[in-house]
């Protein structure tokens, strides 16, 4: 505005005014030689006294303003902060407007999922004193079932021919939690008496595995876990009266779920309900495993065969057919 105003009015040479002055004042002369400029006289005149009122009008007008330096620092400060941010965000300054409307949406999203990790934290925190109660509860349990589980499972195997087997069950506490309780299952045995107890997949043998897995089910039976189980020679080392309670064991497990158990010892076999005999046979270039059932009498003749040898007797065969009536009785 100040520089406007300049521009028209300037008492100096140049000015707008002055120049319209001096070409209204030459018109002025001129025509009166020539009566044809009069119009044109006329015209620069009457611009000359408008340019004058604008003047006046653009004068007063920056009489009324009242011009604050700090104000306008402040101003040209904001400017450029504006264009500062809208290059940091690759956009034009108009467009900062709707980039601050999409960043206040994003904020109260934000927000949201602070309230929500928050509550979330909470119930972690009541879900771990939950889980901790539980836990604690569950090891209580375990060691009383530990303590109860080795003694029956020593004294069924001492009845399986492991007389001086000890079995323990250990609770090793976890560090972190998990889905089990804190603490991990870890079953020991000790095989002969002075040893030290060690894990039982480590130094256990096969047959003393099927014994302790016997004596462990035997002492679960009533709970029906599994519709079949599995024994393979789970006799190996023992004979006579031990080989008989093995057996008897078996015969009790079986009473829940269906048992198969592959055996070399008459007294296991004979408290089986069904049995099938398994043969090997070659004809020089592949050999072939033949498993047959066995009707009531071929059931005798094996037991017999089991128990005298490959000679079978009448002796034999009447021993045999007392075994398997006393212990199917």
């Amino acid at each position: 505005s100040h520089r406007a105003l300049m521009q028209i009015e300037n008492d100096e040479q140049g000015s707008t005014i002055t120049t319209l002055s001096s070409t209204s004042a030459s018109l002025q002369q001129l025509q009166q030689i020539d009566s044809e400029l009069t119009n044109v006289s006329e015209l620069v005149e009457g611009a000359t006294i408008q340019l004058q009122e604008a003047a006046g009008e653009l004068r007063n007008y920056l009489d009324r303003l009242e011009v604050d330096p700090q104000r306008l620092d402040e101003i040209e400060q904001r400017l450029a902060d504006i264009h500062q941010i809208a290059r940091k965000h690759h956009i034009k300054p108009n467009e900062l407007p709707a980039l601050l409307e999409k960043m206040i949406t994003q904020r109260q999203e934000q927000g949201d999922t602070q309230e929500q990790i928050e509550t979330l934290r909470k119930q972690l925190v009541d879900d771990e004193a939950s889980y901790h109660q539980a836990a604690e509860q569950l090891t209580q349990s375990r060691r009383d079932a530990a303590q109860i589980l080795g003694r029956a499972v020593t004294q069924n195997i001492h009845q399986l021919g492991m007389g001086e087997g000890i079995f323990e069950v250990r609770l090793n506490v976890q560090a972190q939690p998990t889905a089990h309780g804190m603490e991990q299952i870890e079953f020991l045995i000790q095989t002969n008496a002075g040893q030290t107890m060690q894990p039982l997949n480590k130094i256990a043998s096969g047959g003393e595995l099927s014994r302790i897995s016997l004596a462990i089910q035997v002492i679960n039976a009533d709970q029906k876990q599994r519709p079949t189980m599995i024994f393979d020679e789970v006799d190996v080392g023992v004979g006579g009266s031990t080989a008989e309670m093995v057996g008897k064991q078996l015969q009790k497990v079986g009473a829940n779920c269906q048992v198969i158990c592959i055996t070399h010892q008459p007294q296991v076999a004979a408290h089986a309900r069904h049995h099938f005999r398994i043969s090997k046979r070659s004809d020089g270039v592949q050999t072939r495993t033949e498993v047959s059932p066995l009707d009531p009498q071929q059931r005798i003749t094996e037991i017999a065969r089991m128990s005298g040898g490959v000679e079978v007797t009448p002796q034999t065969l009447s021993h045999a057919k007392e075994m398997l009536n006393r212990m199917q009785s």
